[in-house]
């Protein structure tokens, strides 16, 4: 409400160091988010990782407080008064913990702004988004077909957990435990 103009879709404005696979639970990522416009000199942008239902998916991490902050208990991240100027183009970066394992697909979305003269008058709105995958390939019955004699115990556990299993094959193994809460 606070900025004119039609919204305008644009794609590639958010990248982060996730693979084609997907996420993985608990695995924190890198994002960047660019604001491109030729010749504006005051960006914004904010931006949230959510499901179809608008529910906040992983937990946002600040990467620099300076010019990025969160907002809306955390479902948001934002820039700050001191992040916005810029020539052509305004760059953020942050970082992103995934969720745990079996929730699904992820849509980072993002809202823009683009400024030419200090006042709301000519402003350019933009929208971007990138979804990403959750990884299934580490899925217990996945997992089932790279192993066998697979046992854990005590469970639930505190202190300690043992945890015994033969390879069905000749191949390196990696084994990430997570929480309920989706914490490695």
């Amino acid at each position: 409400t606070c900025h004119g103009g039609s919204a305008v879709s644009v794609n590639g404005w958010i990248t982060s160091d996730i693979p084609a696979s997907g996420y993985v639970a608990g695995q924190t990522y890198n994002f960047t988010t660019t604001n491109t416009e030729s010749e504006g000199t005051r960006f914004g942008f904010q931006i949230s990782p959510q499901n179809t239902a608008g529910d906040l998916l992983g937990v946002l991490v600040l990467e620099d407080s300076v010019q990025t902050q969160l907002v809306g208990m955390n479902k948001y991240i934002t820039y700050t008064e001191f992040g916005v100027d810029g020539i052509g183009s305004k760059k953020w970066s942050f970082k992103w913990i995934a969720p745990k394992v079996g929730t699904g697909n992820v849509t980072f979305y993002g809202a823009y702004n683009s400024n030419f003269n200090g006042h709301k008058d000519g402003d350019k709105t933009f929208l971007s988004t990138l979804m990403v995958k959750d990884n299934t390939t580490n899925t217990a019955s996945n997992l089932a077909k790279s192993i066998s004699n697979f046992s854990m115990y005590p469970n639930p556990s505190k202190d300690w957990i043992s945890i015994n299993f033969n390879l069905k094959s000749s191949s390196d193994l990696v084994l990430d435990i997570v929480d309920i809460s989706g914490k490695q």
